[in-house]
């Protein structure tokens, strides 16, 4: 299950960032908005989801993902957030090289720049895929 507090506390603790305060400015929000992500008040976006993981080393696709389904309020959600996971999950594309702190797979190293790959959720999403 999706936790953002410990989301928050792991991008604090892998890019050693000492505080909420500065973990806000890391993100380009306020002080207040990371405290009402803690509260439950307010959820970030989905950049701001992705910069998180990427501070905590986790794959900013998975991590989305869990988000969004822990916050899916209709089975019909839930189950299609499954699927996009699993199908994610699939690929080989996730956590190890997140979890392990090396590289991003995804990114030319040195450049910040993506790589050419294929959309997995594009592929989900061809017409033979929704059966």
């Amino acid at each position: 299950m999706f936790d953002l507090d410990q989301l928050l506390d792991d991008a604090k603790k892998s890019a050693e960032i000492p505080s909420d305060y500065a973990l806000a400015k890391a993100l380009d929000v306020t002080k207040q908005t990371v405290s009402a992500y803690r509260k439950g008040t307010a959820f970030p976006n989905d950049d701001h989801l992705a910069d998180l993981a990427t501070l905590a080393q986790r794959d900013p696709i998975l991590t989305i993902a869990e988000a969004r389904l822990s916050r899916s309020r209709k089975d019909s959600g839930r189950k299609a957030w499954k699927r996009i996971i699993a199908a994610v999950a699939a690929t080989g594309a996730n956590s190890s090289a997140f979890s392990s702190g090396l590289d991003n797979p995804l990114i030319e190293k040195g450049t910040g720049v993506l790589r050419n790959v294929v959309c997995i959720l594009c592929k989900m999403a061809e017409p033979a895929n929704l059966m």
